[in-house]
């Protein structure tokens, strides 16, 4: 008797699950992982669906442990044998989750991220169908072994290379210098490439604290001081351009890198940070030489989240350059 595909179902809260409650407040995360999965209209029960309410809050109040929870139902699921994982989150960090899982995930059985731009008490809410297109990807054959992906507005990304480009519109996702790797078309994922996949790196069970500088015209040393002498365990500097700062921030940037990993991006959110073109004092040149990090293609998010799954398994600093050297 022929199967019909089982998905594991983990609701986090988020705008697809906010409605006002007749408060007149402003919406917040309420509706629970069964009323969503009943609003995505899979009438004909093509999918058989174990759901579970794995957090009920807004995607800005994540955490690590909110991650580290969800990577261990999404493992106990695919222990039970389902054939896919869908989750849905509040998009304001939807990247990160998607890029976390990215890193780390190490099965065939892929892993579908998804949410909702408007709540589901607006017209047009688009919350019930990017769960049900995040479903029909994650049960179709053809996704298995692509790795976790992103569902939004009909289009499917690789988590490695989506980030979020508007505050409120519903196409807000979208994949830079790749575009996405496939759409929904008549109920059925439509691939147009296969995402790149480099091998999982395991989770660790240490705590790291890495802040996040970015460059801005005219700016002191004053912050990276106090990240010197704050309570981090990592910096990521978005620099400008093609990854530079002011020259009289460079001291600071070398004090810290005696402490600590500092890793170089760019603010501009595109290309590969550069590594040998530009010679003046707070250059890409001068700054590796220093013993600053390139993060080559990824952002500074991207950076955070790599730096803070090898931290968290005690990496040292010839594994986090040669973690970085391959993006």
């Amino acid at each position: 008797m022929h199967r019909h595909p089982l998905i594991g179902y983990l609701a986090t809260g988020g705008t697809i699950s906010s409605t006002s409650a007749g408060t007149g407040t402003g919406v917040v995360p309420s509706l629970t992982a069964a009323q969503l999965i009943d609003s995505a209209g899979f009438d004909d029960n093509r999918f058989d669906v174990i759901a579970e309410q794995a957090a009920q809050l807004p995607s800005a109040s994540f955490t690590f442990d909110t991650l580290r929870t969800l990577d261990r139902r999404a493992r106990a699921m695919v222990d039970r044998g389902v054939d896919a994982v869908v989750v849905t989150q509040g998009t304001d960090s939807l990247e990160e989750t998607a890029f976390f899982f990215d890193l780390t995930w190490d099965s065939p059985v892929p892993v579908v991220f998804t949410g909702a731009m408007r709540n589901p008490d607006e017209t047009g809410a688009d919350g019930a169908r990017n769960l049900r297109s995040a479903i029909l990807v994650g049960g179709d054959p053809s996704s298995a072994g692509r790795g976790p992906l992103v569902v939004v507005n009909d289009r499917i990304h690789a988590a490695g290379l989506v980030r979020k480009a508007h505050t409120s519109a519903v196409d807000a996702f979208v994949s830079d210098g790749a575009g996405p790797v496939g759409e929904v078309v008549e109920d059925r994922p439509s691939y147009y490439s296969v995402p790149a996949r480099r091998p999982a790196l395991p989770i660790g069970g240490q705590d790291a604290r890495i802040a996040v500088y970015r460059s801005t015209l005219g700016d002191s040393d004053d912050i990276l001081r106090h990240i010197a002498d704050g309570p981090y365990d990592g910096l990521v500097v978005e620099g400008f351009g093609g990854g530079h700062v002011a020259e009289w921030q460079v001291p600071a940037i070398t004090g810290i890198c005696s402490r600590m990993p500092v890793i170089l991006t760019s603010r501009t959110g595109g290309g590969r940070v550069l590594e040998s073109t530009y010679g003046f004092a707070g250059s890409e040149i001068d700054l590796t030489a220093r013993g600053v990090i390139p993060a080559g293609h990824l952002n500074g998010l991207q950076a955070r989240m790599l730096l803070w799954v090898l931290l968290s398994r005690g990496a040292g600093p010839d594994d986090i350059r040669g973690a970085f050297s391959t993006r």
